[in-house]
């Protein structure tokens, strides 16, 4: 899914990962649909979609690029959602410095 949004000055778009519900050995963390607004908060790993033009300027290289797997800061940036209840897709708007580290492969 793409997205009309440009983030603006130094801010970084994100495509949030999906909130885990089950652990690795299958255990229900949460009821789909309950918490959900705690468990979107706490999303900490995403994919950079787009970067405002100040973005890193003040860095001695761009670190990070379009494409890249990312984590941010806990509760860090502003959340929002596109599309209806059953295709939601959740993206954050944060500050440059606030991605805390690129993801290998």
């Amino acid at each position: 899914m793409t997205t009309k949004w440009k983030p603006s000055g130094n801010k970084v778009l994100i495509l949030m990962d999906p909130p885990e519900t089950t652990t690795a050995s299958g255990i229900i963390i949460a009821a789909p649909g309950t918490l959900e607004g705690r468990a979107e908060m706490q999303q900490m790993e995403g994919t950079v979609v787009a970067l405002g033009a100040q973005a890193f300027h003040d860095q001695p290289a761009d670190w990070v690029k379009v494409g890249d797997k990312v984590r941010i800061a806990k509760f860090g940036g502003w959340l929002f959602q596109e599309g209806d209840l059953k295709n939601k897709v959740n993206y954050r708007v944060v500050h440059d410095l606030d991605i805390m580290m690129v993801l290998g492969e």
